[in-house]
């Protein structure tokens, strides 16, 4: 049960004024309200596809393939209840590649420059090129960032990167668990309609992005409802109504701790408008408050804000249909999972010594 949901959250803003009956060019989600209902909307449409994620995530965090509690109630609580790591190991052998690759390349691509003359242009192009890999690689974020933007894309088969405003080149990892779009979205960037994406941040982190109000106001940030919104930090509890996250709570062993970290819960919100343009929102979870983040209009493309990273096409070529190495080994990793447990508790039973008395005094 979706017990902090609404039942009935609205459907995605509409491109015609109800009341006047005009295209609405821009601003098409009016306040955070607006985009708070639009992520209940998508997270409810995606419940039953994360209950599904969850089960392929239990397979590779390494949850046994019985119950044990079914198993103590049904009196079977002496079987064999082991994943062995079939995904697990599989999972790994998949990701290993694409990481070594990041670490192996000297630069992640060439930028040319026109300053100079034909020779000028060759050395500087080549330096630039090392120094801004050289910077991406001494970000102390990069190697989690990468490790996990390679988990997802190759576990789920789509995983997003994005950044949280216009002049900061740091990227953040999601997926579907938290990153939510419009089903029957065709799996290229530029053809979705609307991104919103659950966030939690420190309350030192988001402080940082207003820290020089002058140049936050200037890059589209509101300071004095950033302060609103660090004032409801909170610690982090597990939000019970996503499946996923209960997974990796049990996974965590920390589903009774109440020593977690204190975050700010916002949504990101990337709209295409009419006019052609993206406009990108912030504001907070719940609602409340105005605008912490709002840079309307100024891109050209949604591509310019989120890259995806997909594992093929799928099925029908939606972003919905994508599954990766994990998901489509997930049938077959259960099966040789209650093979194994099987052929364990025959051996055990037939290599354990049977004695048969021949009466009740040999018994004794």
């Amino acid at each position: 049960q979706l017990s902090n949901q609404p039942n009935n959250p609205s459907v995605l803003p509409a491109i015609v004024d109800a009341d006047t009956g005009e295209l609405v060019m821009r601003n098409r989600i009016k306040d955070p309200a607006s985009l708070q209902s639009v992520w209940n909307g998508l997270f409810i449409a995606d419940f039953q596809a994360m209950r599904a994620r969850a089960l392929v995530q239990s397979e590779v965090d390494g949850n046994p393939p019985f119950s044990d509690g079914r198993d103590r109630a049904h009196g079977m609580a002496g079987r064999t209840n082991i994943n062995f790591g079939y995904l697990t190991q599989s999972q790994r052998d998949v990701e290993e590649p694409y990481i070594q690759l990041f670490h192996a390349i000297d630069i992640f691509g060439n930028v040319p420059t026109d300053y100079g003359d034909e020779q000028q242009k060759l050395q500087w192009g080549q330096v630039i090129s090392e120094e801004i890999t050289r910077l991406v690689k001494n970000w102390s974020d990069f190697n989690f960032n990468i490790q996990l933007c390679v988990h997802q894309f190759t576990m789920f088969g789509v995983s997003f990167t994005f950044r949280e405003d216009k002049y900061d080149w740091r990227w953040k990892v999601y997926d579907l668990q938290n990153l939510k779009l419009p089903r029957r979205t065709r799996a290229t960037i530029n053809d979705v309609d609307m991104v919103v994406c659950k966030v939690e941040m420190l309350p030192s982190e988001l402080y940082r992005k207003i820290e020089n109000e002058d140049a936050a106001i200037k890059a589209g940030w509101n300071p004095e409802a950033v302060k609103e919104a660090i004032k409801t930090a909170k610690q982090r509890a597990p939000d019970t109504s996503n499946p996923q996250e209960t997974q990796e709570t049990y996974k965590d062993q920390d589903y009774f701790s109440g020593l977690s970290a204190t975050t700010v819960e916002l949504i990101h919100g990337w709209v295409a408008e009419v006019d052609g343009t993206i406009t990108h929102v912030i504001g907070r979870y719940d609602g409340q408050g105005d605008w912490l983040y709002r840079c309307e209009g100024v891109y050209e493309s949604m591509s310019q804000l989120i890259t995806a990273y997909t594992y093929g096409v799928g099925s029908n070529g939606d972003f919905y249909a994508l599954r990766g190495n994990a998901w489509n080994g997930h049938n077959a990793s259960v099966m040789m999972n209650l093979l194994t447990c099987k052929f364990m508790d025959q051996t055990i039973m037939v290599t354990t010594p049977t004695v048969q008395a021949g009466s009740e005094d040999a018994v004794i």
